[in-house]
């Protein structure tokens, strides 16, 4: 997959950069409810005692197994979940107990672009309303001449003005999804899995997009993805997850050149490769991924973890500094002594 790498807005040689968004110690519990008189109910761990920082300019990757917790996060980044306890701050405002007015005047700052394009899309509404509505709920001008420039800064032509979602092809609605979550200006996008249900010339098309509408508006975005060669090619720095929590954090290229946390390994070296080596090692993840309901203590990668001794049973996945901005999650990291996978991407 070729993608456009433009030079990333907001973020300079000899600038700090600044922090748009931090969260500290975010957990998100569901209770999941008994069959009855037999079975209590139980709580769901999605999002467990989590901790990261995101540059304002850069693209934050967020990649995980299907479950891990990645899309709660998400979620919870754009206030569309309430965290069950912890902290958000948006550009030092806290942001995680704002309710009613003061959350709607807020909202406009960070936005969401979902998965499914059609689902996220409401059928009753074309082009046009699509559009209008955030702007007018946004007290701001939803005139035609308006909503043709959202178009075409997304690359709809203006044709489709008048077109329903159903009459659109994938591509077309995640551009709307992406047009919608621009009308109202905002700092943040978090894009979940935005291009998973599309076909790959579509895909590279819409990261394009995306890398773009960044240079040229400045935007941050968190990208969530369980495909590790997107990540690889669209990500600044990467934080991958596993149940619930953070296992590795690191700028992309430190991540895929040299990864600390056996997950990682295991994810890395599950990719396809051009040429594979026979007598290659490759990590293979053994035993059952462990059920979010009322999960044992001790580090979440225990029980598939072929390097795990008796201490990491009370290892409580805390993040230590492995190398400059590359934290890992793993008591065992700086001794273990293996093969790095390469970067196959």
């Amino acid at each position: 997959m070729i993608i456009h790498t433009s030079m990333l807005a907001g973020i300079r040689l000899n600038e700090m950069p600044q922090k748009i968004m931090v969260i500290r110690n975010i957990s998100k519990y569901y209770t999941v409810k008994g069959n009855g008189v037999f079975q209590a109910s139980q709580r769901l761990s999605a999002v467990d005692k989590l901790s990261l920082e995101i540059l304002k300019g850069q693209t934050f990757g967020l990649v995980g197994e299907s479950g891990c917790g990645k899309s709660t996060l998400g979620k919870i980044m754009c206030r569309l979940e309430d965290p069950s306890c912890g902290e958000v701050y948006f550009q030092g405002e806290p942001v995680h107990s704002l309710r009613g007015n003061a959350l709607r005047k807020k909202r406009h700052f960070f936005q969401p672009v979902f998965q499914d394009p059609f689902g996220s899309l409401n059928p009753r509404l074309h082009v046009f309303e699509t559009l209008a509505e955030p702007l007018r709920l946004a007290g701001r001008a939803s005139a035609i001449k308006d909503v043709l420039q959202l178009m075409e800064l997304v690359g709809l032509g203006e044709e489709l003005l008048f077109r329903y979602a159903h009459q659109l092809s994938g591509g077309q609605r995640q551009r709307l999804g992406i047009a919608r979550a621009l009308s109202v200006s905002p700092q943040l996008i978090v894009a979940d899995e935005p291009v998973s249900s599309l076909d790959v010339s579509i895909q590279a098309q819409i990261l394009n997009l995306f890398m773009d509408l960044q240079h040229r508006l400045g935007l941050t975005l968190v990208f969530i993805s369980h495909d590790l060669r997107v990540i690889n090619q669209v990500s600044d720095h990467v934080a991958v997850m596993y149940m619930g929590r953070i296992m590795e954090s690191a700028p992309v290229s430190s991540l895929f050149s040299g990864p600390k946390h056996p997950y990682t390994w295991a994810l890395l070296e599950a990719l396809p490769r051009l040429k594979p080596g026979r007598g290659r090692k490759r990590a293979i993840l053994t035993g059952e991924l462990p059920s979010p309901i009322n999960p044992a203590p001790g580090c979440r990668f225990y029980n598939r973890c072929a390097y795990r001794d008796e201490a990491c049973r009370s290892y409580e996945n805390e993040l230590f500094t492995a190398a400059e901005n590359h934290t890992v999650a793993c008591r065992k990291a700086g001794t273990l002594e293996r093969e790095r996978p390469m970067n196959t991407c």
